[in-house]
């Protein structure tokens, strides 16, 4: 039994000859990404140190569920602490904003500082809802609504995430704290999204029949932990999303199924999809592309006919499928004209 990515060199089968030797059990997580270094584990076991074995195993579920915090906050956006917005002790047009810490939807962490908020004077005949709000480089930012009878808040802006909303009555001269609805989006707790992966382990002393079943166990949940982190912490295909030619080639091309990860951490599941290449230029050779864009679906863009022709770049929030080299005055596609070009997840 092992955990070859990360380092993890045990043989289980040697606790069922407990009554003769118990081999050393050295055990290691390791190279889980950088930011999860400090997370190594060691779990040195031997037949004549039994006493300790609740404290190891204690230790060991203690440092896995340390990872289940690290997995929670680097595959979820949201506040982590703090970031409260609150009225004046007495109030004026003003609004406090507590320091604290949050991961925004590309998975930039920030650590905010305590900031104070100038709100816009009231407006003399109507209400008026406006935001506060963390922009996309941590910054507390603040925009003021339209003033109306019946108000509504503004959008927030693209890659922000809101913190409260104030209501600012007409005439008003102080926002109160019934003014102030909090609209953060807090990271939610571990179990919602990883019930699957709780650990509980009753561990006897003198139960050491069960130490098989634990340990295996274990190594299964860290296992499972490794494929979480690395599908949620790094982004491209899961599985599927090949570009082939037909199998009578023509000007189109199949796309298969698949799973995806995009940069932002959206998940998407693919259906199959077939692409139809623009007829090629009578003089000179293209390269065209498919891709994957920042809604989940399949796409494609013609590149631009040239003597030595060049691959039009990947819009924005797309990730790359493959490259499709169309020759001058082709009528098909053929397999040797498609360029795999996909980032496996698992690269």
């Amino acid at each position: 039994m092992s955990l070859p990515r990360a380092g993890v060199r045990s043989d289980f089968r040697r606790f069922a000859e407990l009554n003769s030797e118990l081999a050393e059990l050295n055990s290691e997580l390791d190279e889980l990404e950088e930011e999860f270094s400090a997370l190594k584990l060691s779990l040195p076991l031997q037949l004549g140190d039994l006493k300790n074995l609740d404290t190891i195993a204690t230790n060991l579920v203690d440092a896995i569920n340390e990872l289940l915090t690290q997995i929670k906050e680097k595959t979820s956006y949201g506040v982590v602490s703090g970031l409260t917005v609150t009225a004046q002790d007495t109030p004026d047009m003003t609004v406090n904003v507590s320091s604290g810490i949050i991961y925004m939807q590309d998975g930039e962490r920030f650590e905010v500082e305590a900031d104070t908020m100038a709100v816009v004077e009231a407006d003399a005949d109507n209400p008026r809802i406006d935001i506060i709000y963390i922009n996309g480089t941590g910054l507390v930012s603040y925009m003021p609504g339209v003033a109306a009878e019946q108000p509504t808040a503004p959008e927030t802006p693209s890659s922000s995430q809101l913190l409260a909303e104030i209501a600012v009555a007409k005439n008003a001269t102080a926002i109160e704290t019934e003014n102030i609805t909090d609209k953060r989006k807090l990271l939610d707790e571990l179990e919602e999204e990883f019930s699957a992966l709780k650990l509980s382990l009753p561990l006897q002393l003198g139960d050491l029949k069960n130490l098989d079943t634990i340990a295996t166990n274990l190594v299964d949940a860290i296992n499972e932990l490794l494929t979480q982190i690395k599908e949620k912490t790094s982004y491209g295909v899961v599985s599927g999303l090949t570009v082939t030619a037909q199998d009578t080639p023509d000007m189109t091309v199949n796309v298969s199924s698949g799973i995806i990860y995009m940069q932002n951490g959206d998940r998407f599941e693919v259906d199959t999809d077939v692409i139809t290449i623009d007829t090629a230029d009578t003089t000179n050779a293209r390269k065209d592309i498919i891709y994957v864009n920042s809604t989940g679906e399949i796409t494609y863009l013609a590149g631009t006919a040239a003597e030595v022709p060049e691959a039009p770049s990947t819009p924005t929030g797309g990730l790359i499928l493959a490259e499709i080299a169309v020759a001058a005055n082709t009528t098909a596609i053929e397999t040797s004209n498609i360029t795999d070009k996909k980032k496996s997840i698992l690269n």
